[in-house]
């Protein structure tokens, strides 16, 4: 996967956890290879990496 999303989410999802965020706006992604990512630094929020 070497695309590049950038994804606007609204109030209703804050404090959601980002890897259950991100499995239902990339519904063809695993949820543990969008956690691989995240622990990897591939994954930011608000420009800042998410690996948790």
């Amino acid at each position: 996967m070497d695309q590049l999303y950038d994804f606007q989410v609204d109030q209703d999802d804050a404090g959601r956890r980002v890897d259950s965020l991100l499995a239902d706006l990339l519904p063809d992604c695993s949820r543990s290879f969008l956690q691989k990512l995240i622990e990897k630094g591939a994954v930011t929020v608000n420009g800042a990496e998410k690996k948790e």
